[in-house]
Parts: C-alpha cells; sequence; structure tokens
C-alpha cells in the first residue's frame, strides 16, 4: 500500500506602495502561504499517519526611509499570520521518533525595524531588533488511535514552542580600498536570540533563556582572489539550537576560528 495525498492550492499575493515624498516610501502587502502536508514514520501518542498541509494569511505594513544624503536608513514593518493547521515538528517516545503534527489555529504578530548609519567614509553600524509574540488559539487534537488522540486544546493561549520571542543584531561594517584591485572587509557582529519555548505547555524545564553570540570577520580581496579569516561564537556561549521535552537536543557550535579561500575563473 502507498500512502498519498493531493492537493490543488491558490496562493494569491497583493503589494501596494506609495512613494510620499523622495526618501520615504510606504507599504502593504497580503499573501496567502502554503506548506505541503505528508506522512509520519508511525502513530504515536503525539503524531497521526500523516498530518494536514498548513495555511497562512499574512499581512504586512511598513515604511523604507532614507535621510542625511542617504547615510542614514530607517526600514520598519508591523506583520501579522493567521494560520490554519499549523505544522510543528516534535521529537518523542523513548525511540526519538520524529514527526509533524498540526495545530488547528495559531496566530503571529510582531514588528522589525533596522538601521544602517554610515558614520565616515569607511565605517557603518547597522543595527535591527525584531519582536514577535506566536500564540496557539485553538489547539486542537492530534496522535493514538481512535479515542487516545492528545489534546492540544490545554495549549491555547500558550506560545507556540521554537520560536524566539525577539532578536537583534548590532553590527559594524568597512570597507577600505587599497587600489583599483584590493580591498580589505571587516565586520564585527553582535547579536541576540530571545527566550525560546520548547515545548507546548511553556514550562521553564524546557525554556531557553535569552542568548548573544559574537562574530567577527576580515576578507582581503585581490583581483579575483579572497582570503577571509573569521571567528564564530568568538565568547564561545553554550545555546541550544533545538531542544525536546524527550530530553534530546542539539547544541549550537562552540567557538570557531578558520579560513576561507575563493578564486574566481
Amino acid at each position: 500500500q502507498t500512502d498519498e495525498k493531493k492537493e490543488n492550492v491558490l496562493q494569491p499575493k497583493v503589494s501596494l506602495s506609495y512613494q510620499s515624498t523622495e526618501n520615504v516610501l510606504l507599504y502593504a502587502n497580503y499573501g496567502r502561504g502554503y506548506r505541503a502536508g505528508g506522512f509520519n514514520p508511525k502513530v504515536t501518542p503525539l503524531f497521526n499517519r500523516d498530518f494536514k498541509g498548513e495555511f497562512s494569511d499574512n499581512y504586512e505594513v511598513g515604511f523604507k526611509t532614507s535621510s542625511w544624503n542617504n547615510r542614514f536608513i530607517l526600514n520598519g514593518s508591523v506583520f501579522f499570520s493567521d494560520f490554519t493547521n499549523r505544522q510543528q515538528f516534535a521529537i518523542t517516545g523513548d525511540d526519538f521518533t520524529p514527526g509533524n503534527f498540526n495545530y488547528d489555529k495559531s496566530t503571529i504578530v510582531g514588528f522589525e525595524f533596522d538601521t544602517k548609519t554610515r558614520v565616515s567614509k569607511y565605517l557603518d553600524i547597522l543595527f535591527n531588533y525584531g519582536f514577535v509574540k506566536s500564540k496557539i488559539t485553538e489547539g486542537g487534537s492530534t496522535g493514538g488511535e481512535s479515542g487516545t488522540e492528545r489534546d492540544l486544546n490545554q495549549f491555547n493561549d500558550k506560545n507556540t514552542s521554537l520560536v524566539p520571542q525577539n532578536n537583534f543584531n548590532l553590527g559594524l561594517a568597512s570597507n577600505i580600498p587599497f587600489n583599483e584591485k584590493t580591498t580589505l572587509d571587516l565586520s564585527v557582529n553582535y547579536n541576540g536570540t530571545g527566550k525560546i519555548y520548547w515545548e507546548d505547555s511553556n514550562s521553564a524545564d524546557y525554556t531557553s533563556d535569552a542568548y548573544q553570540l559574537l562574530d567577527a570577520q576580515a576578507t582581503l580581496s585581490i583581483n579575483k582572489i579572497k582570503l577571509s579569516l573569521w571567528a564564530r561564537n568568538i565568547l564561545d556561549k553554550k545555546y541550544y539550537l533545538e531542544y525536546s521535552e524527550s530530553g534530546f537536543g542539539w547544541l549550537g557550535t562552540p567557538a570557531t576560528v578558520g579560513t576561507t579561500f575563493t578564486f574566481s575563473f
């Protein structure tokens, strides 16, 4: 027996923009999103044999501005997404079974902004910040044989798992041309990821606190040759990329230093 799914989906998208002044652009977007459903390895207390396709109605309004002879750029937006059958990946059980299940209804609301400031000919300061509130509104039920399904409505109004509550990045960037054929690019980035709930109940035992990472890179370009020296997670911060309620998780990369050589033909 072969499992099969087939869906025909219309995904409209509408965008409007208005150049209110020479340096200010306003815009609004709407788009219908879709992610195909599929099949799980087996039925468990959390997973059905299959999981449904995910639909989202996504709304965004924002602005883009420049000033100070384009030396200062400020962009911002607010957004809202309404999900039906939002897919959630998880690993569960003593055998660490991976799979997907669906929330009936969930929402995402948030805002973000970014700035770029050219403080001198050779130095740019970049900053961005984003805030996200992702919530389960109607959990529904999932998994198990008939009559043994897991009730997901107990998680209504909880924060959706695996979604950082906010994020930011502060960066310094410099481009130094020595001549027409040789340049040196330098960058330093300090980026932060907010609190993450790893499971639906938002239990403190399965919650990661906010963490910050420091990265840096220097790239020397000579004609078609590029030589980069880079460092990631310079402060050697311990953090999780993902963690499951079964106690299984993936740690982020520790402090790492490396080089990259590129030659363009």
